[in-house]
């Protein structure tokens, strides 16, 4: 057999292990099995990957033609032939398509899912929807037409595995195996609050475990999860924060009627988490107020908004990718839609952070029509120029009768971007200023997407 082959069925016998793994970290419930899985996973992508290397080389060198099934392991593991047949061109040409990503490239995306579900204290109730959002939550990220994770890249922790002493080994293997240019999702859904300890409240995390009475050492301090967060490389990090829940208790008292623990994080607590390059903290209601469960009772109401938002709905760009403060936007007027009094909440320090944190559709997105070419136009010159391209979209919509309550919308929302702009000029930068206009262009991006999705 040639070298050529040789290399084509080293790749496809590295490639079927990999799905062997990945069948046993589905259905394993073991933590050696499942730890033991992802390293032969991450060793065979090792070894695929230095295949391709060889395999490159030699097939442009001798211009070999590759196999589909070869050039699909190469797209998966990031490194796309060059020798590969280019994608045939459209006969229609959409102009000023942005440049999308390719399927499958979300290769060094990773994530950690905790939802704790049953405590053991009884003076924690239970909270069965949280096991739940992790896991769905787990099942979009990994599923390849949508978000596009490796399924070996993704922890998940429920029930019985959401202990202090795995959550802080899961974050620590995080900081071990990303690098910077890494995408890392945190997600924690369960109780959470400030415990009353020498007349100083402080943050908890609240695992399986946690005791009210001993909380230092059954719960996870705020400054160690900040420590463990800022070990973590990557410099694309969001954590997500469900820790309100209606169902659980507002206040624990002691006997002597002291309130020794209140439900809900503070708000230096967001801060103190959003410290170091690249950090986006969501929470899913405020301090004061509770997170409540969907009108369904299966999941969480920002939980259930999160899907929608990571199905797609939060995919404003047309670049085949859903960008974190898409994310935000989205689900925070999902949420308060559905529910008024909970109020999503986002911390972040550079407020222009708007990396991507998963595939749309898997990377496929939804495939503007020729017709639509002007729209595709438009919202690329609100991403870049969101004054022009308001301005560009007002004048789109006074050809459309239909959409004149829309256009009157635009016109005010461009009046709004014309004063933050003069505000920025003339001040300086602010948070408040640059959070109004990122709103205003979240709603110009929403309103391409109507008219290009008009079923959504």
């Amino acid at each position: 057999m040639s070298r050529k082959g040789d290399l084509e069925r080293h790749i496809r016998e590295s490639y079927k292990l990999i799905g062997e793994f990945e069948d046993t970290l589905r259905l394993s419930d073991n933590p050696k099995e499942q730890a033991r899985a992802r390293r032969a996973i991450e060793e065979q992508w090792k070894l695929i990957k230095g295949y391709l290397t060889e395999y490159v080389t030699l097939c442009e060198r001798l211009g070999l033609a590759t196999p589909e099934d070869i050039a699909e392991v190469a797209v998966i593991a990031d490194m796309p032939l060059l020798s590969a047949p280019p994608a045939q061109e459209p006969i229609e040409s959409v102009r000023a398509l942005p440049v999308v990503a390719s399927r499958g490239s979300f290769t060094n995306a990773h994530a950690l899912l905790i939802g704790v579900g049953g405590y053991s204290h009884p003076r924690f109730s239970s909270l069965p929807a949280t096991v739940r959002d992790a896991q769905k939550i787990a099942i979009i990220l990994t599923d390849p037409t949508r978000c596009g994770y490796p399924l070996a890249n993704v922890q998940v922790l429920t029930g019985d595995q959401a202990t202090v002493a795995n959550i802080r080994t899961a974050l620590t293997t995080l900081a071990e195996s990303t690098n910077p240019e890494s995408t890392v999702f945190v997600y924690f859904s369960g109780h959470g609050g400030r415990a009353l300890e020498n007349s100083v409240w402080r943050a908890y995390l609240c695992p399986r475990e946690a005791d009210p009475d001993d909380l230092a050492h059954t719960a996870i301090p705020g400054d160690e999860f900040s420590t463990l967060l800022a070990a973590i490389p990557a410099r694309k990090l969001l954590v997500m924060l469900d820790a309100c829940h209606a169902a659980g208790s507002a206040e624990l008292k002691a006997a002597d009627g002291t309130v020794v623990w209140k439900a809900g994080l503070p708000d230096d607590y967001y801060e103190a988490l959003t410290q170091g390059s690249g950090r986006v903290v969501i929470a899913s209601s405020k301090e004061d107020q509770f997170s409540y469960v969907h009108p369904q009772g299966d999941l969480s109401l920002f939980t259930h908004h999160l899907l929608q938002a990571l199905s797609g709905k939060a995919a404003m760009r047309g670049d085949g990718l859903i960008r974190v403060l898409d994310v935000f936007h989205y689900v925070n007027e999902a949420v308060q839609t559905d529910e008024p009094k909970q109020t999503p909440i986002l911390k972040v320090k550079d407020l222009d952070l708007n990396f991507p944190i998963a595939l749309d559709r898997g990377a496929k997105g939804i495939r503007p029509t020729p017709a639509m070419a002007d729209v595709v136009a438009i919202r690329e010159q609100i991403v870049h120029d969101s004054i022009a391209g308001a301005k560009a979209l007002s004048e789109y919509l006074t050809a459309q009768p239909e959409w004149a309550t829309k256009r009157n919308d635009v016109d005010l929302k461009r009046a709004e971007l014309e004063r933050i702009q003069h505000d920025l000029d003339l001040f300086g930068p602010n948070p408040s200023d640059q959070a109004a206009k990122n709103r205003t262009i979240y709603f110009l991006l929403r309103v391409c997407l109507e008219l290009e999705r008009p079923e959504q």
